[in-house]
């Protein structure tokens, strides 16, 4: 599986209303999800495509108080993009289509370099969540916690909480307080869904941003003038 990448970074390995899974199946329609799109525009990278349903809408967001999990396969992460935080809350994800130009005329805080990853909660609910991917200085210690977090979450139920006094996360396992919750398998396929590539790989297609006239752009644009 191919990363993503920002257009001017360097690219490294690590991750709004939720809409619960349709535990209803629906004919399923397929559009292919080409990674290139997402990689910097001045590098050749290789191209991996797979088929695609957007039958379940799955949120971006951050995992909130919510125990969780993340998916181990490396097909069901993106690492190196870049996402412009809306105005209406909802991260939306940027490909090389738009441009070196645009990107530098947004506000700096509204855009986030994130390795994006699949996660279930404890209620059963898909969502895709993300965590710095900076390779800025000041930003080193967050990014390094974020990996710990993705493989922890990994291997067991925990939950988050930030701490911008120690500059990462702390991590919070469920095995000591919810005993139950911490034997329970994360259900990673549900009968009439789709499998977990394929969730993950729709939602990108349904939050991706293709083109310096996306409105999402556009309204920060119209804003500074």
């Amino acid at each position: 599986m191919q990363d993503y990448s920002d257009p001017s970074v360097s690219h490294r390995v690590n991750r709004e209303a939720v809409s619960a899974p349709s535990t209803h199946p629906t004919p399923k329609t397929t559009s292919a999800l080409n990674r290139e799109d997402f990689t910097d525009p001045d590098l050749s990278r290789p191209v991996a495509e797979r088929q695609t349903s957007k039958q379940t809408i799955i949120p971006i967001r951050r995992p909130k108080s919510d125990y969780f999990r993340i998916h181990p396969s490396m097909e069901t992460r993106l690492q190196g993009v870049t996402v412009l935080l809306t105005k209406n809350g909802k991260p939306k994800i940027l490909t090389n289509a738009v441009s070196r130009q645009t990107r530098q005329a947004l506000p700096k805080d509204v855009l986030k370099k994130v390795d994006l990853y699949l996660a279930v909660d404890d209620r059963d609910s898909y969502f895709v969540t993300f965590f710095s991917a900076n390779d800025h200085e000041n930003a080193e210690s967050w990014r390094d916690s974020g990996f710990l977090v993705v493989q922890q979450a990994e291997k067991e139920w925990i939950a988050i909480d930030a701490s911008m006094h120690d500059g990462g996360y702390r991590i919070l396992p469920a095995k000591g307080e919810y005993p139950k919750l911490a034997a329970k398998k994360p259900k990673w396929e549900l009968p009439g869904e789709d499998d977990p590539v394929s969730l993950f790989e729709a939602t990108i297609n349904q939050n991706r941003i293709d083109s310096d006239s996306s409105p999402s752009i556009q309204k920060y644009l119209e804003s500074l003038q």
